[in-house]
């Protein structure tokens, strides 16, 4: 039981062993998954001790394709691929206005799990997709070249 400021008692969430990394085994308190995003993004932090702390940010499911926003994600690749994956229908996404995309980030973090590279694993790249994918880029990059000042 863990006391609150009232002083009452509540229950202690039971811990659960996870290994968040090969090798690093560590205990965190269990949650109920039902209201639970599949992915959350979240900022490395270093903290007093020296370790890592991953800290969650609040970002919406589906977001502004912009410049910053494959810099802020670590992703290396030009936005217009993004846009042509979104064109393609291999990535979810919407143009909410013109010049304004916006993807959605558990689709684009999908379709990187899917492309995955390794023994044993599909190659997700099949012909037909490669097709489609140089079809939807016909032309798109005069479509997303919003080149807002604000996107850096």
């Amino acid at each position: 039981m863990t006391p609150t400021a009232t002083g009452k008692k509540t229950p202690t969430p039971p811990l659960v062993k996870v290994e968040f990394m090969p090798g690093r085994i560590m205990e965190v308190m269990a949650f109920e998954s039902a209201h639970v995003p599949k992915f959350v993004v979240a900022k490395l932090v270093k903290q007093p001790n020296g370790t890592f702390a991953l800290i969650p940010q609040q970002w919406s499911q589906q977001v502004r394709l912009t410049k910053r926003l494959c810099r802020d994600m670590g992703i290396q690749c030009d936005r217009k691929i993004i846009y042509n994956l979104i064109r393609a229908g291999i990535v979810k996404g919407r143009a909410f206005s013109p010049r304004n995309t916006m993807v959605d980030l558990v689709s684009l973090v999908e379709h990187l799990q899917r492309c995955e590279m390794g023994p044993g694993k599909p190659v997700f790249w099949t012909r037909a997709r490669i097709e489609r994918y140089r079809f939807a880029s016909i032309g798109a990059a005069e479509e997303c070249d919003d080149d807002d000042p604000n996107d850096y």
